[in-house]
């Protein structure tokens, strides 16, 4: 099983995200992160919890406030606690990346994964949906412990 998301980190107004996070933070959570990175961490937060509510295949069934991630950069990506009695963390693995020019994302699989990103070109669509581009990723590997 595998699951996914990914993110544009400027469409929503800087204040949005660090109210919404501010007000949904554990206290695990919000001890393990400074202000300054609230709003990194509001993208850590959102994509691996939706790449994992992917994987589960729940869609938004599942209360997000039952799955706790890592948020602290430079710190590996997992999942500290599942509140569920279909699964458990232990049994899951993530994988963080972030993409060039403000594009931020995260793989949820079930066990142990080496997730390699190969260059490719991806269609995105702006906000205004008025114009299309493209963004070449590199390839590069990203272990997962």
């Amino acid at each position: 099983m595998i699951g996914g998301d990914l993110r544009i980190r400027s469409l929503e107004p800087a204040q949005t995200r660090l109210d919404a996070l501010r007000a949904t933070l554990g206290e695990d959570e919000h001890a393990s992160l400074s202000p300054p990175l609230w709003p990194a961490g509001f993208f850590r937060r959102w994509t691996r919890r939706e790449a994992l509510v992917k994987a589960l295949g729940t869609g938004l069934t599942v209360e997000m406030d039952a799955l706790d991630v890592s948020l602290s950069p430079g710190a590996p990506a997992e999942m500290k606690a599942i509140r569920l009695p279909s699964a458990r963390a232990e049994d899951w693995s993530l994988t963080h990346f972030d993409l060039a020019d403000g594009f931020v994302g995260a793989l949820a699989t079930r066990g142990p994964a080496r997730i390699t990103l190969r260059d490719c070109t991806l269609p995105l669509v702006r906000q205004d949906q008025t114009a299309s581009f493209e963004k070449r990723l590199p390839t590069s590997t990203i272990p997962n412990p």
